[in-house]
């Protein structure tokens, strides 16, 4: 399968190579990174601009070629960052508002530079699957650091190999969280949804082409997810499958038989006692009070318990993740009820922070996606959002797997939001 794969990509032009580079290197958000004036430079980033260049250089040579025509649904973007950019009046950190504006201007037009690139292909549909299977290549690439560093950490081996923070060893915690090469197990259990949803959504095996592929894959992305702790990710993660479950059910019964289910099953098994022996054996007590449950398997499970509403007193008391959230999205709400426009037409773009009390980094946020919109853009910039991605996906036909694998993955985002 990677050697038709890699046979597919050879034959692509440049732009489109970017673009497979450009998905290959989402995740890497944190491994390798640098900082420069406060700017963190990404893979992606890097990638994004060179795309953007050769796309342009492209446009440029081929300018007689046929025009696409934007309709009303594909010109959201561009409504929400002239929203953006009128928001400059009533903005109090006007830094942070040319920050935040550069960036949707680039993510926008990176969104519109892709778009452009998938349709004009000559095979549309292929350049899709291939950017697809990218992401699932990246993702194993990912998960498989993933497990060196949760294994590594626990049998000891320095930070500077397995590439921990410490905020997540066993030292602290008793066990690793696996954040990989992301900055936070969240973030890396958010990526990982993405291919979750649309490998759950490939009943037809069209996207992995055999079934063992598909089924050993969404099951190391559940370990993955499961190991990081990251709870409202697992809490996505059960829903997502439950509605794929679902989705699947006709095709499944064609392709399993005893024999295969017995198979997968004992499979599954193997890998759960050598996840418990490796917790049993080797997790620590850890040093934080606030997650210093019994050594061993009551690690996981003790972190597990705190997911609402299971959360006892002690835990609703503690200076937990869980807590510092809800902290966050009551300032969120106090910024919103300061007065009527607020709810309106928001604080201004990056203006977030700047209307806290105290104020916060331009940075700071509420950990709630819409919520966050709702403060910055208000219920008009918030609206132009929901309308441009509903319209995206009711545009759709949900029997496609990529269609209904993205709506999976928003529906998994939204719930962990």
């Amino acid at each position: 399968m990677l050697r038709k794969f890699f046979g597919d990509v050879k034959r692509l032009n440049l732009s489109e190579k970017l673009l497979l580079a450009l998905a290959f290197s989402l995740p890497f958000e944190r491994i390798p990174t640098f900082d420069v004036s406060g700017l963190t430079i990404k893979p992606s980033l890097l990638i994004g601009i060179v795309l953007i260049i050769v796309s342009g250089v492209n446009t440029a040579k081929n300018s007689g070629s046929k025009k696409h025509k934007l309709n009303v649904i594909s010109l959201g973007p561009y409504l929400l960052l002239a929203y953006s950019l009128l928001t400059f009046f009533w903005s109090v950190d006007k830094a942070s508002w040319f920050k935040s504006n550069l960036i949707l201007g680039f993510v926008i037009l990176l969104f519109y530079e892709i778009w452009r690139i998938i349709i004009e292909s000559s095979k549309p549909k292929e350049i899709l699957r291939l950017i697809v299977q990218t992401i699932f290549v990246s993702s194993l690439f990912i998960i498989g650091f993933g497990f060196f560093q949760w294994f590594g950490d626990l049998l000891g081996l320095p930070a500077i190999l397995t590439g921990i923070r410490p905020e997540y060893d066993a030292v602290r915690l008793g066990l690793p969280r696996m954040h990989s090469v992301l900055l936070e197990p969240l973030y890396f259990s958010l990526f990982l949804l993405l291919p979750l949803g649309l490998s759950l959504a490939d009943r037809k095996n069209e996207l992995f082409k055999n079934l063992t592929y598909r089924v050993g894959f969404i099951a190391l992305i559940y370990r993955a997810i499961l190991l990081s702790l990251a709870r409202g990710a697992i809490v996505s993660s059960i829903i997502m499958g439950f509605i794929a479950f679902f989705y699947n059910f006709s095709e499944l019964k064609k392709q399993l038989d005893s024999k295969s289910i017995f198979s997968y099953l004992g499979v599954f098994a193997l890998l759960l006692v050598v996840i418990i022996s490796a917790v049993s054996l080797l997790g620590k007590k850890g040093t934080d009070d606030d997650n210093n449950y019994s050594k061993g398997i009551g690690t996981l499970t003790g972190h597990l318990e705190t997911i609402r509403p299971w959360g006892n007193a002690k835990d609703k008391a503690d200076d937990n993740s869980i807590n510092s959230r809800d902290v966050a999205r009551q300032e969120a709400k106090s910024v919103l009820t300061k007065n009527s426009s607020n709810k309106l037409f928001g604080v201004g773009a990056g203006q977030y922070g700047a209307n806290l009390s105290p104020a916060k980094e331009s940075n700071a946020t509420s950990n709630f996606v819409a919520l966050d919109v709702w403060v910055q853009y208000g219920l008009i910039g918030l609206g132009i959002l929901v309308f441009f991605g509903a319209s995206l996906v009711l545009k759709k036909n949900l029997k496609d797997t990529v269609s209904f694998g993205l709506v999976l993955y928003l529906v998994g985002f939204g719930i962990q939001s």
